[in-house]
C-alpha cells in the first residue's frame, strides 16, 4: 500500500470553498467521505463559505461509519432525494454511475479530480429534460 497516492482532500476542499455559492448543497459519496472533508475545511478556516451538507446529514464527530444509513448506496439516496438546492456538489471516493431521473433533473458544470477525491457540481435544470447551457 505505500505505493498509493494519498486522497488530496486539502485540495478538494478549497475548490468546492473557492466555487461555492450561497444555496448550494453538498452530497459525500459516504460518512467516510465527509469526514476528511471537514476536517480540512476546519483547517483552512472556511466552515462559513461551505455548501449546507445533504448526505449525510449528520458533522463530523456525529457520523457512525458502520451505519447502513450512512453507507447505502449513493445512486439509491439521489433516486429518493427531491432536489431542493439549485445547485449540488458530488464529493465522490470514485467515480459512480449516476441514476437517470438524477440526471434529467440537474446537468454537471464542473468535474474534478484530485488525487483519489472526484468533486462534481451541478445545477437544477430550469425545466426537467431541458438542454444545459
Amino acid at each position: 500500500y505505500t505505493d498509493q497516492p494519498k486522497e488530496d482532500f486539502r485540495t478538494a476542499t478549497g475548490y468546492v470553498v473557492a466555487h461555492a455559492e450561497p444555496g448550494d448543497g453538498i452530497v459525500f459519496h459516504s460518512a467516510g467521505t465527509r469526514a476528511p472533508f471537514e476536517y480540512y475545511l476546519a483547517a483552512l478556516g472556511a466552515e462559513a463559505g461551505a455548501p449546507h451538507a445533504l448526505r449525510p446529514p449528520e458533522p463530523w464527530g456525529m457520523l457512525d461509519l458502520l451505519s447502513p444509513h450512512e453507507t447505502r448506496a449513493l445512486d439509491d439516496w439521489l433516486t429518493r432525494w427531491r432536489g431542493d438546492r439549485p445547485r449540488v456538489w458530488l464529493v465522490l471516493k470514485y467515480p459512480v454511475a449516476l441514476p437517470n431521473g438524477f440526471e434529467r433533473e440537474y446537468c454537471r458544470l464542473r468535474a474534478r479530480s484530485f488525487s483519489g477525491v472526484h468533486v462534481l457540481l451541478y445545477r437544477k435544470r430550469p425545466r426537467a429534460g431541458e438542454e444545459c447551457r
